[in-house]
């Protein structure tokens, strides 16, 4: 079963949630517009859900969910480039 089809684990639910902080910190300090960062830390929660199953067990959580959140970081940024009107 593919882990898009398999819901998270109550467990795997309580690591995303009790790393909140951290999570949010570590978005802040790489964007400045406090909206973007909010934008950017939902997408990292949604991301995280997607990617329950490839969790490893026992693995580093806290270190998993940064390098996913520098991930939809570079991907916001990205995108954010490509919409700028100049006038």
């Amino acid at each position: 079963m593919s882990s898009s089809t398999c819901p998270p684990s109550e467990a795997y639910l309580q690591l995303i949630t009790s790393h909140q902080v951290h999570l949010r910190g570590c978005i802040f300090a790489s964007l400045a517009n406090h909206a973007d960062a909010e934008d950017v830390l939902q997408r990292t929660n949604l991301a995280l859900l997607r990617k329950a199953g490839d969790f490893p067990d026992g693995g580093n959580f806290l270190a998993w969910a940064i390098a996913v959140a520098k991930y939809e970081i570079l991907s916001f940024v990205r995108d954010s480039r490509r919409e700028r009107l100049v006038f």
